[in-house]
């Protein structure tokens, strides 16, 4: 069984996130398209939350020395974002849970405090109330 590690806001805004378009590096345009169909798929795929740096990080352009460095949020930034979603997800760091989990408690939790903020909304299809 696969299992990805995923920092909180990739489980949680990924599978939203129109990428048609994006201007982004290759590699990791590649890579956020391959995990956002193992994200919406159904399939023996875990999922474990991540505090930090995760499998999609590694390969970002902004990510300098296991840190994000994507203005205008930076790790310690991204760490608070990635802990309170976590906490609404009804989740904890290192909890590796099936895809299909993941999504049921996404789906279970609207709306999220955290959406309002978000400066990918305009990208996003998620029902944000």
């Amino acid at each position: 069984m696969l299992n990805l590690k995923l920092r909180p806001h990739h489980i949680f805004c990924l599978p939203f996130i129109d990428l048609n378009g994006a201007q982004l590096d290759r590699t990791f345009y590649e890579a956020l398209v391959r995990t956002k169909e193992l994200l919406t798929a159904d399939g023996d795929v875990l999922i474990t939350a991540v505090h930090g740096v995760d499998d999609i990080c590694r390969v970002c352009p902004s990510c300098v020395n296991d840190r994000c460095q994507s203005p205008p949020i930076q790790e310690d930034k991204v760490r608070r974002l990635d802990t309170f979603l976590l906490k609404e997800l009804g989740g904890e760091y290192e909890e590796a849970l099936p895809v299909a989990e993941w999504r049921s408690r996404i789906s279970h939790g609207w709306p999220y405090k955290l959406c309002r903020f978000c400066r990918w909304g305009e990208h996003c299809g998620a029902q944000v109330v």
